[in-house]
């Protein structure tokens, strides 16, 4: 049966982000003048054990008071060099923090306590789309409270810049981006690529078995029911979508199988940042692009950070017709 139907607001009330990291440094390398590394960090406490936090960071030792970038990829995907490296050449401390937990043989993975075993990746997608009984108890809340205590331990840094920490996530670690940002004062600026900011509750019941047991079991049916509330209420992304006061911004294909233009833009206007940031649709593609969406990211955190804001009102549009086909062109300068 669903538990307490909470907010936003009251699932992170008294939250603490900043209780002490307990940092255990297992490896540190340096290549091509990139310095890696492998760290652990403590989540929270339950009552079979303590939340152990693995993660991954990178920065260019020849850069001081750099910005931080906590990058959330999507559920599954592992912490990997390639994509550190690259934000720390731009001039990032770059943190990848697992939250996917134990899969396969890997060792470096975020270790949760029997208890909080639900966070564990499953291949099962629609698993993490479901309820049991409240927000509290879900893989989204402790993936959520993990990059939270992430921004702590960036903000540990002398060499970090505690007023530049960006996030952003891909696919559905965008999920986890969208909670964070919009309740964690910290962070300066969002970001998602090739994800949603709408997630549909999936019901437990699904199929012939839940035509038939809805039909004859009223229990069942007022079960699911409540969950779908659980989920709306303090789970889904659309859910925080209120409380970003923060810049944003978002990249997805228009052939995407996850988003759609018209939803993506009914969920930006959601937010409370006035319309601070921008929205790129890429044409012609679906659920990955080419490395010069990620170079546009980049750039679009700089230029927050140094203070070039960015709106959506700043685009000029042009359109022409030829030949039976519209082509609409948004103009900006190159380097915002």
């Amino acid at each position: 049966m669903a538990g307490m139907i909470y907010t936003p607001v009251t699932l992170w009330e008294g939250f603490r982000p900043e209780l002490p990291i307990k940092e255990e440094k297992s490896e540190e390398y340096e290549k091509d003048g990139i310095v890696f590394s492998k760290i652990r960090f403590g989540g929270r406490s339950t009552e079979t054990g303590r939340v152990s936090i693995f993660a991954l960071t990178a920065y260019d030792r020849r850069n001081a008071k750099m910005p931080g970038l906590l990058i959330l990829p999507s559920y599954g995907k592992r912490p990997d060099e390639r994509t550190v490296a690259y934000f720390a050449k731009q001039g990032y401390f770059a943190m990848m923090a697992d939250y996917a937990g134990r899969r396969g043989g890997d060792a470096d993975y975020t270790e949760y306590p029997a208890d909080a075993a639900y966070a564990n990746f499953t291949e099962d997608r629609d698993s993490i789309h479901r309820v049991e009984t409240d927000a509290k108890h879900t893989c989204w809340y402790e993936w959520t409270l993990n990059t939270r205590r992430a921004v702590s331990y960036a903000l540990s840094f002398d060499f970090a810049d505690g007023k530049r920490i960006g996030i952003y996530g891909s696919h559905l670690g965008n999920i986890i981006a969208m909670q964070t940002l919009a309740m964690d004062g910290r962070l300066a600026a969002g970001a998602e690529l090739y994800g949603t900011l709408k997630e549909e509750h999936v019901s437990r019941l699904e199929g012939e078995e839940a035509l038939e047991r809805e039909s004859g079991n009223l229990v069942d049916f007022l079960e699911k029911s409540d969950n779908e509330d659980v989920w709306y209420a303090a789970v889904s992304p659309q859910s925080y979508l209120n409380y970003v006061t923060k810049p944003f911004y978002t990249c997805t294909g228009t052939n995407s199988s996850s988003s759609a233009p018209d939803a993506t833009m009914e969920m930006l206007f959601r937010m409370n940042n006035d319309n601070e940031g921008i929205a790129v649709f890429a044409p012609r593609l679906m659920d990955g692009a080419p490395s010069f969406y990620r170079d546009n990211l980049a750039r679009w955190f700089k230029n927050i950070f140094e203070g070039k804001t960015v709106k959506n009102d700043a685009v000029t549009l042009s359109a022409v017709c030829e030949k039976g086909k519209i082509y609409v062109e948004a103009a900006r300068y190159r380097n915002q």
